[in-house]
């Protein structure tokens, strides 16, 4: 069963955002897009390239609500994105 905190949390859109939830959310959008930025630029135009495109919408959509949902605020360090998608010149 769900506490009374958590479906406020899942249900009510009031809920305010800490500083800490604003800045770990940035860096996961930051992050998505990084990766958005190499498929869309890696990848040939068609139907795959745009489901993966949004699919990530969804991804970091539902990374945000994990974070602005949880019921507490670990100390967690968000790996930087990975050389291997670095954005084509």
């Amino acid at each position: 069963m769900l506490s009374k905190l958590q479906l406020n949390r899942r249900f009510l859109s009031k809920k305010e955002i800490v500083e800490d939830e604003i800045t770990r959310i940035a860096k996961v959008e930051e992050m998505f897009h990084d990766f958005a930025s190499w498929v869309n630029s890696e990848l040939p135009d068609g139907r795959q390239k745009s489901l993966a495109l949004t699919n990530l919408e969804n991804a970091v959509m539902w990374a945000a609500k994990a974070i602005a949902t949880e019921d507490t605020y670990p100390e967690v360090e968000v790996p930087k994105p990975s050389k291997h998608f670095k954005k084509r010149s």
